[in-house]
């Protein structure tokens, strides 16, 4: 079967969506029939907020997304996490005690090479065009403003991560 060798190479999971038993191939024609499902484990997400309400806020916002975070609350404590296990994303928070996320972002561009880094995302109530620069300098992928919006938050999954089922 050429879709499951593909799939195999891309290192994607073959599922059939429905499947004939009287029949051990599907038609290639009819890609209704089956779908490509990547790399199954869960996303990996850091929310960087020292603001407890803040943290619960947007806590519950990944959660009815279905998503799972780790939360810390600053920037000493995402460099430590991210020295224990990689993460996809980082939901970094511009100004908090200790360690703050425009240095936090800074030492992670330093310690870690680009394909080896989560993305990292700005989060400030600044909605000043100076803050947003000031995040991307630091090397931020992005920002949001806070109090963070749920579609705000559905943008940027959508965004810069990998959708975990693709139909085709």
């Amino acid at each position: 079967m050429i879709f499951a060798k593909i799939a195999e190479f891309l290192q994607l999971e073959y599922i059939y969506a429905q499947h004939d038993p009287s029949c051990n191939t599907i038609n290639p024609v009819d890609t209704r029939n089956f779908y490509l499902k990547q790399d199954s484990s869960p996303t990996k997400i850091i929310l960087a907020e020292d603001n407890l309400v803040n943290q619960k806020i947007a806590l519950r916002i990944l959660e009815k997304l279905g998503y799972s975070t780790e939360v810390v609350s600053n920037g000493r404590e995402v460099i430590l996490a991210l020295q224990k296990q990689s993460y996809d994303l980082v939901f970094m928070d511009v100004q908090m005690p200790e360690m703050d996320g425009l240095e936090a972002t800074h030492q992670i561009c330093k310690l870690w090479p680009p394909e080896q880094r989560p993305i990292i995302i700005g989060m400030t109530a600044s909605q000043e065009e100076k803050d947003r620069k000031l995040c991307l300098e630091a090397g931020m992928s992005d920002f949001v403003p806070k109090p963070i919006q749920v579609d705000e938050i559905k943008n940027i999954l959508a965004k810069y991560l990998p959708k975990k089922v693709s139909e085709i």
